[in-house]
């Protein structure tokens, strides 16, 4: 998981561990097992839930007037440029 211009947050695959994050605010990809972790079977189910709040721009925790910046729909947008080499990995 990476918030935009932030630093990313590696999930190491552990049984009974759920992620659930906000697709459209969180770049995010799923890696292909180290041979280590080949030997034991692995699952991934992904669901998408959409509604209203999905693409709107989000209010800071501090209760600033201002939205988070970038909004959603710009970030998808921008994301394959600034991130050009993990896109091509």
């Amino acid at each position: 998981l990476r918030p935009f211009l932030g630093q990313p947050t590696p999930l190491v695959p552990l049984f009974d561990r759920a992620v659930l994050f906000l697709a459209d605010r969180l770049l995010h990809r799923s890696l292909p097992p180290t041979p280590s972790g080949a030997r034991a079977p692995r699952w991934l189910l992904t669901v998408w839930l959409d509604g209203r709040a999905v693409d709107t721009p989000l209010v800071p925790e501090d209760g600033a007037a201002s939205p988070v910046w970038p909004p959603p729909p710009l970030q998808r947008l921008v994301a394959p440029a600034v991130y050009a080499e993990e896109y091509l990995q």
